[in-house]
C-alpha cells in the first residue's frame, strides 16, 4: 500500500514537473505613480479591461476611475469624492461588460454604480445603511447575549 501511494506521488510529481519549470511570466509594463494627477493613484485596486483593451482602475483613494489604453497612456477619468450618483467613496473594483457597461463596487456608499461606455451614470444597486450586512469591527452593532 505504501510503496503504491509513493509511486503515485512520484508520477504526479514527474506529471507536474513541466509546470514548475516554466519561466515565470515576463514583465510587460507599468505606469503611473502616487498621487491625484491625472494618471497617478492612490491605491489601485480593482481593474477592468474593455473588448478594445482599455484598461480601468479603481483608485480608490482618489475616488475615481482612470481609463487608459493597452501601453498605459491615460484616458479618462470619471466619479468624484461623495454620496450622490456618480460619486464614490472607496471605489474597490470595476468590471465591464460585453456591452460596454462599466460595473464599480463602491465600498465606501455600498452600492454597484453602473455607467454606459461614455461614462455617463445609469443606475446603481444599494441598501439602506440599516440594511447593510458588513461592518467594520469598530462599527459592528453590540449584541445581547440573554
Amino acid at each position: 500500500m505504501k510503496a503504491s501511494l509513493l509511486s503515485s506521488v512520484l508520477l504526479l510529481l514527474a506529471l507536474a514537473a513541466p509546470c514548475f519549470a516554466e519561466d515565470p511570466p515576463a514583465f510587460l509594463l507599468q505606469w503611473g505613480s502616487y498621487g491625484t494627477a491625472d494618471g497617478q493613484f492612490r491605491t489601485p485596486l480593482g481593474l477592468g479591461i474593455d473588448a478594445a483593451g482599455n484598461i480601468y482602475v479603481a483608485d480608490s483613494q482618489n475616488d475615481r476611475i482612470q481609463v487608459f489604453d493597452g501601453n498605459g497612456h491615460f484616458i479618462a477619468k470619471f466619479g468624484t469624492t461623495g454620496t450622490d450618483s456618480a460619486q464614490f467613496r472607496t471605489p474597490l473594483d470595476v468590471a465591464v461588460a460585453p456591452d460596454g457597461s462599466i460595473y464599480v463596487a463602491d465600498y465606501g456608499n455600498s452600492r454597484v454604480d453602473v455607467f454606459n461606455s461614455q461614462y455617463h451614470f445609469l443606475r446603481q444597486w444599494s441598501h439602506p445603511p440599516e440594511a447593510a450586512s458588513c461592518h467594520s469591527p469598530s462599527t459592528r452593532p453590540a449584541t445581547s447575549s440573554t
